[in-house]
């Protein structure tokens, strides 16, 4: 997924990597978001890695995200 407000980034969902396929290292993981319950898959457990997790959006991003959304709907821009 990447996002036109953040386009130096591209997010993958877990279930979506196929490890036995991958030639190389794995990409490293930087962040775990929608980690809250209901939000993550039962069946997927979190790795035991340093990395951040989140419920939402990281509130960094989802400000970028809210300002984004506030120039697409302006007036003329939709």
């Amino acid at each position: 997924m990447q996002y036109n407000c953040e386009p130096e980034v591209i997010a993958l969902t877990a279930g979506t990597i196929d490890e036995k396929s991958i030639k190389g290292r794995m990409p490293k993981i930087e962040t775990h978001m929608f980690v809250g319950k209901g939000e993550k898959a039962e069946w997927y457990d979190l790795p035991a890695d340093k990395a951040p997790k989140y419920e939402t959006f990281e509130c960094g991003f989802q400000k970028k995200l809210n300002a984004w959304k506030k120039v697409l709907t302006a007036p003329g821009m939709g």
